[in-house]
Parts: structure tokens; sequence; C-alpha cells
């Protein structure tokens, strides 16, 4: 680093010296804003190396999204080759997710084509906790997703890939944050 600042005092011009400087400053923000490099590794918060998952608690009146959710977190961690994913009672670090809430507003509908477009928002509340220590890294951090679809009155089907679509994009916050933010 010190090198690239004593070019740029040397050499404002150099092109690469700017090329060198850009690639920098990316490596630094970019990971700040959720994004990753592929083939990075990502670690457990407070070194350690196993993750447990307690039963989704779901709050709301649409079945299945914690099982559905469930499985998506599960899927995640399974993915990172340095997360070890054991049981609650034997595990570093505890994720507790609470289903707080799912709503769905209608937003219009074509009485022609019995299209409807809805408004669908899921909101929850999870818990990181160091078992070791018996600290909370967070606690109760809310999460919000909303999604907008289009769809056809009949064809359920497209509310169903929705709702797995939402499950997904939350379960991706909650992950996410436990490697980029804690």
């Amino acid at each position: 680093m010190l090198k690239i600042l004593s070019q740029a005092k040397s050499s404002p011009h150099d092109p690469n010296m700017h090329k060198s400087v850009l690639v920098f400053l990316m490596m630094i923000t970019l990971p700040a804003c959720g994004y990753q490099w592929i083939g990075v590794s990502l670690n457990l918060p407070n070194s350690a190396k196993s993750l447990g998952i307690a039963p989704i608690q779901n709050q709301t009146y649409q079945s299945d999204l914690d099982i559905q959710m469930s499985r998506i977190l599960q899927r995640l961690f399974q993915e990172n080759p340095n997360v070890q994913l054991v049981t609650p009672e034997q595990a570093d670090l505890l994720l507790t997710v609470e289903l707080a809430s799912f709503s769905q507003k209608q937003t219009s509908i074509s009485p022609d084509t019995n299209v409807i477009d809805l408004r669908l928002n899921l909101e929850s509340f999870a818990t990181l906790t160091d078992l070791r220590t018996d600290q909370g890294i967070w606690i109760r951090r809310r999460y919000s997703v909303n999604y907008s679809i289009s769809y056809q009155q009949h064809k359920n089907y497209v509310f169903d890939q929705s709702l797995k679509k939402i499950t997904e994009e939350l379960s991706k916050k909650i992950y996410d944050q436990i490697f980029f933010d804690f």
C-alpha cells in the first residue's frame, strides 16, 4: 500500500498506478456492500468453527415458510467449507430466527385478464449467540424483504414460487450478516 501511495506522488499520470489504486479501492469497498470475491472462504465470527440453527419460529399465517427457510439456510451453510453445521447443543454459535410477519397487499387487478399485482413482505428477527461465552453477537436484528409479483388468479404456482424467492432473499440476508457485519 505504501508503495502504491509513493508511486502516486512520484508519477501522478501513470495509468498503471491509477489502475492499481482503483483495484485496491474496489477490494476494500465491494465486500462492505455485500459482494464477495469468488473463491474467498468465509469464516464465522469469534473464531467459531461450528454453527447450529435453532428450529425457526413461524409467527405468520403462511404455512411452511419456516421449513423453506430452514432448508435454504442449511444449504447456504453447508456450501461453506469453513462452517461445520451441527445440532444447536453442539454448536459454538447458535442462530435463532423468528418469522415475525408476512403480508401481501394487492396493488391492482385487471378484471379482463384476472391478473393480480401483489406486493409481498416478509419480516423476521434473528439472533446470533456465541454459546462458548453465552454472549449475543447480535440480538433480534430485524430483516425485511419486499417482493412484487403479477400473476393470473388461477395460477397459484407463481405465488408459491414467489414465496420461495422471498424466503431465499431473507435467508441470504441473514447468512451474509453473519460473515460481513458482526
